[in-house]
């Protein structure tokens, strides 16, 4: 080559900090990332209903009650109402609605109450919407 000695053994060393440096980058990259998902984690609670409303906007299908109410059970379960096997759903509703005072299910029930029947799905899910919401959001502000 026509580089001198010392001209490439300057680029070697060059080289050799470069991929130390490229070390500690990644390491400092993946501890932040560790960090974040860690608080992510603990603050769950916080956001999930958030993206529980968002993922439900943009789902259309027939069966869109049904997954917005098993995405609230699996709220509320996490937050440890759970509803019990032999459990109506008003049963359920009047339970959390007695231990968290601030939620009211009563025309979340009766609005599903009227898709289950409904002969027009759509009109009624536009109905069950805005309520689930609402619940959802009350939900994420428990401490």
């Amino acid at each position: 080559s026509n580089l001198t000695p010392e001209i490439e053994e300057n680029l070697q060393n060059i080289i050799k900090q470069n991929k130390q440096t490229n070390h500690w980058v990644w390491i400092i990259i993946g501890i932040f990332i560790v960090i974040q998902c860690i608080i992510l984690y603990i603050y769950r609670l916080k956001w999930l209903p958030y993206y529980y409303i968002w993922k439900m906007e943009r789902y259309h299908k027939s069966n869109a009650p049904d997954k917005a109410l098993t995405y609230l059970f699996n709220y509320l379960r996490k937050i440890g109402l759970e509803k019990g096997k032999s459990e109506t759903l008003e049963e359920f509703f009047n339970r959390v609605n007695n231990q968290l005072k601030f939620v009211d299910f009563t025309n979340l029930l009766s609005h599903y109450t009227k898709w289950l029947y409904a002969k027009n799905k759509n009109d009624s899910w536009n109905e069950i919407l805005p309520e689930w919401k609402e619940i959802m959001k009350k939900l994420s502000t428990l401490d």
